[in-house]
């Protein structure tokens, strides 16, 4: 079956925002994982420039963080459950 682009780039949006794994995600999706996998590949934006694989940068406010996540654009997520000086996070992002 064929899906509209809207209704995938909504899936992935969808997605990115549960913070669950893509195989979880897709268990009750009317596609297999592997779909998805191929659709998270294919250029993205309204160039069709496939997303950079660097991290996003971080700005940071508060003195120390208590929880934090970096989210990179390839759907790789770094959750930090502890105290961090701006400091330190500077450093971890950067």
């Amino acid at each position: 079956m064929r899906y509209v682009k809207e209704q995938i780039d909504q899936w992935i949006s969808e997605w990115e925002q549960s913070g669950k794994s893509i195989s979880t995600y897709c268990l009750d999706k009317p596609f297999d994982k592997s779909t998805f996998y191929n659709w998270r590949k294919k250029p993205t934006g309204p160039s069709g420039a496939k997303q950079s694989s660097k991290l996003l940068s971080v700005h940071v406010s508060p003195s120390y963080i208590p929880h934090m996540s970096i989210n990179d654009p390839n759907g790789v997520r770094v959750d930090v459950h502890m105290m961090l000086s701006s400091d330190e996070v500077r450093t971890l992002a950067g």
